[in-house]
C-alpha cells in the first residue's frame, strides 16, 4: 500500500514538470529568436511608435470568427435534428476558448464546450460529433491557405520553387487515401491500432451527415473565411506597428496557425510567437516589427480570450446551483 502512495506520489510530480519544461521550452525558443532579430531598444521603440487604433479591427475580427464557428456548429447540430440557438453556442463556445487558454488545465477549448453544452444537449453522439467535424472543417480551411501561402512564397521556408507543388501532390494524395479508408466499412488489418479506433470514430462521425453533404461543403467555405479573416487581422497588427506595411506578410497567418497546432508547448507559447517572428521577417518586415508583431498578437489573444470568462461563470454558478439544492 506504502509502494502505490509513493508511486502515486511520484507520477504527479513528474506531472508537473511535463507543463513546466514545454513552457521553458518555449521561453527558450523565443529568447533565441528574439536575440536574433532584434535589440532591446529597438524593440522598446517600435512598441513606442505603435498605432492602437488598428488593434480594435482585430477585436471585430476574433468575434466575427468566433460567430463563424458557431454558425458552422449549428449548422451541423441542425444537421443531426439537434436545434440550438447561435446565443447559447456562442456562450459556450466563449467559455471553451477561455478554459483553453487560460486556466492550467489539460482541459482544451473543444472539449469545454463540449462539457458545458453537454449539459443541455441530450444527444451526445450528435454534439461530439459536430464538434469534432467543425473542428476538423477549420484545419482543413487552414491547410489548404498554407499550402497556398507556401505554393506563392516558397522561399518563406527556404524550400526549393518546385517543394510546394510536391507538398500539394502529397496533401491531395493523402486526402484521397483518407477518403478511401473512410469509405470502407472497416480499417484493413496492417493500420496500427490507434489508427483504426481514430478512423472508426471519424466514421461514425460522419455517419449523421452523409445525406447532407452540402452542410460539410458550406462549414468548409467557412473555414477558409475565418482563415482569411486570420490574414487580415494579422495585418492589422503589422500596420499598428509600421502603417507603411504592404498586405503581403500577413499571408504567414496560416503557417503559423499550422506551427500552432502542433503540441510542444500549452497553447503553443513561445514557439508560435518566435515561428511567427520568423517568418514575418523572412516576408520582409524588419526584425523588431516582426518580434513585437508576434508578441502583440499573443497579447491580443489573450485579452479578447478573457471575455470568455463571464460566459463561464453564468454557466457554472447555476449548475453548482442545482448542485447544492440536490444535497440532503
Amino acid at each position: 500500500m506504502m509502494n502505490r502512495l509513493l508511486s502515486r506520489k511520484r507520477r504527479r510530480g513528474v506531472a508537473w514538470l511535463a507543463p513546466l519544461f514545454r513552457l521553458a521550452l518555449g521561453g527558450v525558443v523565443l529568447a533565441i529568436v528574439a536575440i536574433q532579430l532584434t535589440d532591446l531598444a529597438s524593440f522598446r521603440d517600435t512598441l513606442a511608435a505603435a498605432r492602437p487604433a488598428y488593434l480594435a479591427g482585430c477585436v471585430v475580427i476574433y468575434y466575427i470568427g468566433v460567430w463563424i464557428s458557431c454558425v458552422k456548429w449549428q449548422l451541423l447540430l441542425n444537421a443531426q435534428s439537434v436545434p440550438v440557438g447561435i446565443g447559447p453556442l456562442l456562450r459556450w463556445y466563449l467559455a471553451g476558448a477561455f478554459t483553453g487558454s487560460f486556466l492550467p488545465s489539460d482541459v482544451g477549448g473543444d472539449l469545454g464546450r463540449g462539457m458545458l453544452a453537454g449539459r443541455v444537449i441530450a444527444n451526445k453522439s450528435a454534439l461530439w460529433s459536430s464538434i469534432v467535424l467543425e473542428r476538423l472543417s477549420g484545419l482543413a480551411g487552414m491547410f489548404v491557405l498554407a499550402a497556398g501561402t507556401l505554393a506563392l512564397s516558397p522561399a518563406l521556408l527556404g524550400w526549393h520553387p518546385l517543394a510546394p507543388l510536391a507538398a500539394l501532390a502529397a496533401l491531395a494524395a493523402g486526402a484521397v487515401i483518407l477518403g478511401t479508408l473512410l469509405v470502407r466499412s472497416a480499417s484493413p488489418g496492417w493500420l496500427p491500432l490507434r489508427v483504426s479506433r481514430a478512423l472508426a470514430q471519424l466514421r461514425a462521425a460522419l455517419a449523421g451527415y452523409g445525406r447532407k453533404p452540402q452542410v460539410i461543403v458550406i462549414c468548409l467555405a467557412l473555414s477558409l473565411l475565418y482563415h482569411m479573416l486570420t490574414v487580415l487581422s494579422t495585418w492589422f497588427v503589422l500596420l499598428s506597428l509600421a502603417p507603411d506595411t504592404p498586405p503581403g506578410p500577413a499571408l504567414v497567418a496560416p503557417l503559423v496557425s499550422v506551427i500552432g497546432v502542433m503540441p510542444l508547448t500549452p497553447g503553443g507559447l513561445g514557439v508560435r510567437e518566435g515561428v511567427q517572428a520568423v517568418l514575418l521577417q523572412r516576408a520582409g518586415v524588419d526584425g523588431a516589427t516582426a518580434l513585437a508583431a508576434a508578441l502583440v498578437s499573443r497579447a491580443l489573444l489573450w485579452a479578447v480570450t478573457l471575455s470568455g470568462l463571464p460566459a463561464l461563470l453564468s454557466e457554472v454558478r447555476p449548475f453548482r446551483a442545482r448542485q447544492a439544492n440536490r444535497r440532503p
